[in-house]
């Protein structure tokens, strides 16, 4: 898979402003180009308050975490969010910059994902805990993410996920740019960011 094709499959929702964040790994190898269409991505879509991190990995993976500041940096404040990070063993007193830093630190380091990265890609924090009570089992539902709460609800929310990377990539086989792609998108569906999001991580 190219990093074209993961931006198209992965990220459209986190760009479009309706997700908080998204993560997605890539062999080096897949796309010689992808670190610098990385930056091409992060530069396109500073003023949009959105951000992309690399991670590279030993074993010659890099991950690409793509997120919306302000949609995280509401989740990071969350008294149940801030419970749960401090008992993880993350700095919340000291804020987003540094709550991120150990994020990223985890996930270059780990060879697993940590549990909490659900968190982060806007999964509900009890699907988060329940997802490692039961150690992936016991689920609801599975879909970008596995359910134990309310099904309902994030059906209907995967479901505008999945409406808005089928839309990006009309948009983008019609010939416009992400960036073109992602204006048309919040002005067909107003692109407001929901209170409740998720992410998606193909691995959960």
């Amino acid at each position: 898979m190219s990093f074209d094709d993961a931006i198209l499959r992965f990220t459209m929702p986190t760009l479009c402003g309706i997700k908080p964040s998204c993560l997605f790994s890539m062999k080096k190898s897949d796309d010689l180009l992808a670190e610098k269409k990385a930056k091409s991505v992060g530069k396109a879509f500073k003023t949009e308050g959105k951000k992309i991190t690399a991670i590279v990995k030993e074993d010659g993976h890099a991950l690409y975490f793509v997120y919306d500041e302000k949609a995280l940096a509401e989740l990071c404040v969350k008294k149940q969010s801030c419970i749960y990070l401090k008992k993880k063993g993350y700095p919340v007193e000291r804020g987003q910059e540094f709550i991120l830093a150990e994020l990223f630190s985890r996930l270059k380091n780990r060879r697993d994902f940590p549990h909490e990265v659900g968190l982060f890609l806007g999964y509900p924090l009890s699907d988060v805990i329940q997802f490692e009570k039961y150690k992936g089992e016991n689920f609801t539902y599975c879909g970008f993410w596995k359910v134990y709460g309310n099904a309902d609800k994030a059906i209907s929310l995967m479901q505008k996920y999945k409406d808005c990377s089928s839309f990006c990539k009309l948009r983008l086989e019609e010939g416009n740019t992400i960036l073109e792609t992602v204006s048309k998108y919040k002005k067909t569906y107003g692109g407001l960011n929901e209170k409740s999001n998720c992410l998606q991580h193909n691995n959960w």
